[in-house]
C-alpha cells in the first residue's frame, strides 16, 4: 500500500469531521495542493509524511507502508516528555497552575505510569 492509499485509509475513521479529504487535511496541515495527491507516484519528503503521521497518530514506517502497526514503538516517558506536556500550560478552568502544582501534576502521572502495567 503506497502513502496516498495509507491517508485515504487513515481519512475514513476522521479524527477531525472538518478533515475528511486529502485536500482538508493538506489545509489543516498547510501543505500545499495536491501534494499528498502525488504519493502514489512520487515518495513524500519526510518532513510531510512525519506532519501527516503525526496528525493521524501513527508511525511515517506505517504511513510509508514499511510496517503494518499504526502506532509507534511505545517508549516510557522521560522528565523532558513530562515538562515538555506544560509547555502553555499556564492555566486551567481560568486559574492558574503554579510550579508547585505543575511537579504534583508531574508526580502524580509518574506514580500512574509506575504502576501501569505494559
Amino acid at each position: 500500500m503506497n502513502p496516498k492509499q495509507r491517508v485515504k485509509e487513515l481519512l475514513l475513521n476522521p479524527i477531525d469531521w472538518e478533515v475528511r479529504s486529502i485536500a482538508a487535511l493538506e489545509r489543516k496541515l498547510d501543505i500545499s495542493n495536491g501534494t499528498i495527491n502525488k504519493w502514489d507516484r512520487v515518495a513524500p519528503s519526510y518532513a510531510y509524511a512525519q506532519s501527516v503521521a503525526n496528525y493521524f497518530g501513527v508511525s511515517v514506517d506505517y504511513l510509508l507502508g514499511n510496517a503494518d502497526e499504526k502506532k509507534p514503538t511505545q517508549t516510557e516517558p522521560t522528565e523532558k516528555d513530562l515538562e515538555d506536556a506544560f509547555i502553555g500550560a499556564e492555566a486551567y478552568d481560568g486559574k492558574p497552575i503554579t510550579d508547585h502544582d505543575k511537579e504534583v501534576i508531574k508526580a502524580l502521572i509518574k506514580g500512574y505510569l509506575d504502576t501501569k502495567e505494559g
